[in-house]
C-alpha cells in the first residue's frame, strides 16, 4: 500500500487552479444555491453538464453528508462544488477555452484558513487505489463531446464511491 500512496501527489493546487481557490474564498457575497442550480440547469449550452454532475454525485449528499455548495457557469469554465467536513470535491468543465474536464478534492481547512489549498487529483487517487482503473483523459485536443464528458464524470462518481469511500468520509489517503 505504501507504494500506491507514493503514486499520486497530495500538494498545493497547480498554479492554474489557485486563482479559482482565491476567488472562491475571498468572502464575496454568494448567490443562493437554489438560484445557482436553476441558472446552471437553464444554461442553453452546458445545462446538460450541470444535470449530469448533480445526478452522478447526488450520493455525496445522501450517503456522505456533503452539501452542494456551488454551481458556477462562466465563460472561462464551469464548476460544481460539493463540500464535506474535510474535503471539497470540485468538478470542472471548460468546453471552450482550456478544453478540459477534471475532478479534484481540496482541503477544506486550507480553504477556510486562507492558506494555499492542498488538493488531490481524483484520477491519481483512483489509480493509486486500483492501477487497473480506467481513468478518463482530462485534456483533449479539440472539442469535447457529450459522450466523453459523460464518461469522465460517471467514472469519477463510480470510482470514488467504490474505491475511496474512506476519503469521502474524511480520511486523508
Amino acid at each position: 500500500m505504501a507504494a500506491a500512496k507514493a503514486r499520486f501527489r497530495v500538494g498545493p493546487t497547480p498554479d492554474c487552479r489557485y486563482p479559482l481557490a482565491v476567488a472562491r474564498t475571498s468572502g464575496t457575497a454568494r448567490t443562493p444555491i437554489a438560484k445557482q442550480i436553476r441558472r446552471g440547469l437553464d444554461d442553453g449550452e452546458d445545462g446538460w453538464w450541470v444535470q449530469l454532475v448533480l445526478d452522478a454525485f447526488n450520493y455525496l449528499v445522501t450517503d456522505f453528508g456533503y452539501t452542494l455548495a456551488e454551481v458556477q457557469m462562466h465563460f472561462r469554465g464551469n464548476y460544481i462544488v460539493y463540500r464535506g467536513p474535510v474535503f471539497e470535491l470540485v468538478i470542472e468543465y471548460d468546453p471552450e477555452d482550456g478544453h478540459y474536464v477534471n475532478a479534484q478534492l481540496w482541503s477544506v481547512s486550507d480553504l477556510d484558513g486562507g492558506r494555499r489549498p492542498r488538493m488531490i487529483d481524483v484520477n491519481s487517487l483512483l489509480l493509486a487505489r486500483d492501477p487497473e482503473f480506467a481513468a478518463p483523459e482530462t485534456t483533449l485536443r479539440g472539442v469535447w463531446d457529450r459522450e466523453q464528458v459523460t464518461d469522465a464524470v460517471e467514472m469519477w462518481a463510480r470510482g470514488l464511491r467504490a474505491l475511496a469511500p474512506d476519503v469521502l468520509s474524511g480520511s486523508w489517503p
